[in-house]
């Protein structure tokens, strides 16, 4: 004769709490920050902190930034370290995250040389998602990975930091930290200017300069097409 089992609720939790472990449930709010992180293949926490403040337009508090990141790092979608000693954390996806969420790309993770990058391109997108939520902003990692599906003879030589769709326009946009040499510089520019109705650059004081004589010497139509801002606009 079989004995049925009974279970006390503390039996009944510790078995969901072992059933659940390694998990956790996303609200609307997870997945569209996972989602924004994942495009732009990291986030500092104090860029995180105003990107969970949408859409109400506050940054929330450092205390209620992190306890999200623990909540993502203890499901096991997301990783956090300080890149740089004296500047705050950066999150970014796992890949179980980036799957949790759809995403296909590969594992991805800051570094000291990609750090600034990947900070600056993040302000440019909060600025003008900020002052035009109707425009939609496509990611690098977007658009390299579209490039992976295309042949060989498609893909040109250098991809955009971002595309972003303004009205019937779609906008170029560069983060030059960096001064290339001239010739790369004219180079990139060309590619840009073919590609793109206008092409938005965006770069500290010591690069600006080599921008605009690059500009200087296209032609009347590229001059036309770029348009160089100062990093600080974005800050």
């Amino acid at each position: 004769m079989s004995k049925s089992v009974t279970f006390s609720s503390e039996q009944e939790a510790e078995k969901r709490q072992r059933s659940d472990k390694g998990s956790i449930r996303l609200t609307d709010r997870d997945v569209s920050s996972l989602l924004w992180v994942g495009e732009q293949y990291a986030i500092r926490i104090d860029q995180l902190a105003k990107l969970l403040g949408r859409p109400r337009g506050r940054t929330l508090t450092d205390s209620t930034t992190r306890a999200a990141v623990s909540r993502w790092t203890r499901g096991g979608l997301a990783k956090s370290r300080k890149v740089m000693v004296r500047e705050p954390g950066f999150v970014w996806l796992t890949t179980r995250g980036l799957r949790e969420i759809g995403l296909a790309y590969k594992a991805w993770e800051p570094s000291a040389s990609t750090a600034a990058h990947v900070y600056w391109t993040n302000q440019v997108r909060l600025y003008v998602e900020d002052r035009h939520p109707e425009f939609a902003w496509t990611a690098e990692r977007t658009l390299r990975a579209g490039r992976a599906m295309q042949t060989v003879s498609d893909i040109s030589s250098h991809i955009a930091d971002a595309e972003l769709r303004a009205g019937g326009t779609v906008v170029g946009i560069e983060v030059e930290l960096t001064t290339k040499s001239a010739p790369r510089r004219e180079s990139i520019m060309r590619t840009l200017a073919g590609s793109y109705a206008t092409v938005w650059y965006f770069a500290p004081p010591s690069v600006l300069r080599a921008l605009e004589r690059t500009v200087a010497a296209l032609e009347v139509t590229g001059q036309e097409r770029i348009r160089i801002y100062p990093l600080e606009r974005v800050a």
